[in-house]
């Protein structure tokens, strides 16, 4: 008799893992995903799609796994699939909006916000997306207005109140962003807006406040690179010249390709009279940025103190032809 038993359960076990369906694997994905295991969940999105290559929202499901992943090209293509299968997806729309955004494709991306709003006329995140995307083309007004809708439909929304300050900020008002970041923060701490305040308050001349926050925003996020470039410049205008060459070293350390520290550092070095170090520092910033007519203007004041006269002219040259007017006039005063 108990073998029998033994016999019937084995069956029935076997029966149930051979009925797996294509809702079964989007759930475990769905789980998979919120415990963080992105790998293990687009296997399982995967896999409802093989049961079911109509699957809209297992395409999508994909698609966010892959974005946490960065492959970004192919998460717009499980995203543009979902939609194709099911034209009135708004999160679909939003989901391929937020990483073409990241991709630095703002029109395209401000398409698809516009898109879910239409489908969705209260979706409040998609109003703050698009009025982030706007911000990245420079139209801060209509960015602005987005996100005072998005702040209508949900007053609670930090990143709307992030994003609003970020676009007053860049129109030159931070006054105006200090309230947005700080009602942010009230909200939900994060290193993010922890920056953003930085920069409203350094753009104020609030040194010691930007300081503060900048450090606050490294705290919460000790691999947050922006944060420590950020700090490092605020503490060159604070003179500590020292201090802002370790933040800019610590910058190349989490993301060496974050190229533009190259210029940032070799200020700090010419102030401490590294003036060899500072201009291969230079070097850098210009091999990846041939255009940066700032960067050929130090070189050049590195070099004149290095006793390069020739190589100085050389740079303050290049630097005046790209428009920068003190170089003009130092070439003009000083070279042959």
């Amino acid at each position: 008799m108990k073998k029998t038993l033994l016999f019937f359960l084995s069956f029935s076990i076997t029966t149930a893992f051979s009925q797996t369906t294509a809702e079964d694997y989007f759930n475990s994905g769905n789980t998979k995903f919120a415990a963080g295991i992105y790998s293990l969940s687009l296997v399982d999105y995967t896999k409802a799609i093989e049961l079911n290559p109509n699957y809209a929202e297992a395409y999508n499901g994909r698609g966010l796994a892959k974005k946490k992943l960065e492959d970004y090209s192919e998460a717009i293509k499980d995203f543009t699939k979902a939609i194709e299968l099911k034209l009135s997806f708004v999160e679909a729309y939003n989901n391929r909006g937020l990483v073409r955004h990241k991709i630095e494709y703002y029109t395209g991306a401000i398409d698809d916000f516009s898109s879910a709003i239409i489908l969705k006329p209260d979706f409040a995140e998609a109003y703050a997306n698009r009025g982030a995307s706007k911000g990245k083309i420079e139209e801060f007004k209509s960015g602005i207005k987005d996100c005072n809708k998005a702040i209508e439909l949900n007053p609670n929304d930090p990143a709307a109140h992030n994003i609003r300050g970020t676009e007053k900020c860049r129109m030159g008002n931070a006054k105006a962003a200090l309230a947005d970041f700080q009602k942010a923060l009230s909200l939900k701490e994060d290193a993010a807006t922890h920056n953003n305040l930085g920069n409203a308050k350094m753009d104020l001349g609030d040194n010691a406040g930007a300081l503060a926050d900048y450090s606050k925003a490294i705290e919460l996020d000790p691999k947050y690179y922006l944060a420590y470039n950020n700090r490092g410049l605020v503490k060159e205008k604070m003179e500590d010249y020292k201090g802002a060459l370790e933040d800019f070293d610590r910058v190349l350390e989490i993301n060496p390709d974050f190229t533009w520290v190259y210029s940032n550092r070799g200020f700090a070095k010419a102030h401490l009279n590294d003036f060899k170090s500072a201009v291969e520092d230079y070097d850098k910033i210009i091999q990846s940025h041939p255009d940066a007519a700032y960067a050929y203007f130090n070189r050049a004041n590195a070099k004149k103190n290095l006793g390069d006269n020739d190589g100085a002219c050389a740079d303050w040259q290049k630097a005046a032809v790209l428009g920068y007017m003190q170089a003009m006039e130092l070439f003009l005063n000083s070279c042959k």
